[in-house]
């Protein structure tokens, strides 16, 4: 009998994206798009590694992969500033945690620092945050390239391809040179299989 998967929710993934620190320093995330790009990246790696994700409804929807649960969680933990902080900016609206919310999280990290089943998670999520100072052009180039099922045809090729044209002058300052390797051989592929969606 396999060994039954660790579950996780879309809140907590947003929570612990808040809660670490991307390569600028910066805890926050700005603009909803990318906070949604953000999780579904995250998600995306957490099933990779085994974990199963509980609510996620994730689904193409125009020019990106979409979750209204996602919404419904901002929305919810926005209220009475439960547990998180929206700062609205020149139009864009800046996501925080709150600072109770901040230490409670610090708490249960500390508690599960050992924790071998634990630890990929939090390992996972504080990878993706590094993403966090990316455009959202080179985020949505990422998603489409890594995940083109969550895209629709004709919307996005323009703006993916513009992305991916862009990417690798900010990317090799966050990730590792192997997996600027594979995502560099992910990204040769991924015009042909958008040219394929197309039926170009």
């Amino acid at each position: 009998m396999g060994e039954l998967k660790i579950k996780i929710n879309l809140t907590e993934i947003l929570l612990l994206l808040l809660y670490y620190k991307d390569d600028n320093g910066n805890r926050s995330i700005s603009g909803r798009l990318k906070l949604e790009k953000l999780v579904f990246l995250a998600m995306k790696e957490l099933e990779k590694r085994g974990y199963e994700i509980v609510d996620s409804d994730f689904g193409p929807y125009r020019k990106r992969p979409f979750s209204l649960r996602l919404y419904n969680i901002i929305d919810y933990l926005n209220v009475d500033k439960k547990a998180l902080r929206v700062i609205r900016r020149d139009k864009i609206e800046i996501f925080q945690l709150t600072d109770k919310f901040q230490r409670k999280i610090e708490e249960e990290i500390q508690k599960n620092t050992n924790n071998k089943k634990i630890r990929p998670i939090l390992d996972v999520i504080r990878s993706i945050k590094r993403l966090n100072i990316l455009s959202d052009d080179y985020l949505l180039a990422i998603a489409h390239t890594k995940y083109p099922e969550y895209t629709t045809k004709s919307e996005i090729i323009e703006r993916v391809d513009r992305g991916i044209d862009k990417l690798f002058e900010r990317v090799s300052q966050i990730i590792s040179r192997q997996d600027i390797n594979e995502l560099l051989i992910e990204l040769k592929r991924a015009r042909s299989k958008i040219a394929s969606l197309l039926g170009q």
